[in-house]
């Protein structure tokens, strides 16, 4: 929580650049409960596909997508969210910003120190058994980008995308700690910025044994290829076929289930 109120802080000077009001905007050191209001929300965000299994030592990437943004004269001007898992199973190895990214044109990224326009903030860290990432992302001169007709954001689309890499067996669970959406409303001199009640949906990690760890030891090393080498070339039909060695399930094991053990060799669970 103190992380999202820090970015929000840096979040708020963004908007405020350039003589844009924020006024009545947000209190930062109490905030509303978005996640439990009483109305129930439109716009949802939710991690794509919401289940994946992959192996350790597999990589595996998520999507953060929203749905129901409001049209133009409401849509948003800022995303921020935190996001948790379990850092013994998963590890981040990247976090890419798509939505404000794509929509801005490229002469204004952030790459052009002049005429920026595009802002972002992310951070990915470990805290004991706690993976967890923060993500924020704005227009530096929202007047500029509302007449450039790309902002404000509406409708569906993917805010991020998470690469992850798998570290050992079991399941994580990608869990959205907290998601602020704020929207303008050009029409309401008043509040022109506003909160939008949010719903977000979870996502699942789980990591299966690896396949090519024929004899299931733990490792993958002389022993599983020994027990492949005797494997090599039976079929469901020969009398001392064992499915295990089948390492890609095609039938058969024969030089293609060779090359993923080969390609795996050294694997191993942690704590095996």
């Amino acid at each position: 929580m103190r992380s999202l109120r820090k970015i929000l802080n840096v979040a708020i000077a963004v908007l405020a650049a350039l003589g844009v009001s924020i006024s009545g905007l947000v209190t930062v050191d109490v905030f509303p409960n978005i996640l439990s209001a009483h109305a129930a929300p439109d716009v949802v965000f939710r991690i794509t596909p919401d289940m994946q299994s992959i192996e350790p030592g597999q990589t595996c990437t998520v999507n953060i997508t929203f749905e129901n943004l409001p049209p133009k004269e409401g849509g948003a001007v800022l995303f921020l969210l935190t996001l948790s898992w379990n850092s013994s199973i998963l590890e981040a190895t990247s976090m890419q910003e798509v939505a404000f990214h794509s929509a801005t044109p490229e002469e204004e990224w952030f790459e052009n120190i002049e005429i920026e326009n595009y802002w972002i903030h992310n951070s990915v860290g470990e805290g004991g058994t706690v993976g967890q990432a923060s993500l924020a992302a704005a227009w530096r001169d929202l007047p500029r980008a509302i007449a450039g007709g790309y902002a404000p954001l509406t409708g569906n689309g993917t805010f991020a995308t998470i690469t992850f890499k798998g570290k050992q067996v079991g399941t994580s669970v990608l869990n959205f700690d907290q998601v602020w959406v704020i929207a303008y409303d050009p029409d309401n001199p008043a509040s022109r910025y506003r909160y939008l009640p949010v719903a977000s949906i979870n996502g699942q990690i789980e990591q299966q044994t690896i396949s090519s760890d024929i004899n299931k030891d733990g490792i993958v090393d002389i022993y599983d290829t020994i027990l492949l080498a005797h494997l090599f070339g039976t079929m469901p039909s020969d009398p001392k076929w064992n499915p295990t060695g089948d390492i890609n399930s095609d039938g058969i094991i024969d030089v293609y289930d060779a090359m993923i053990l080969a390609g795996t060799f050294g694997w191993q669970f942690l704590g095996s």
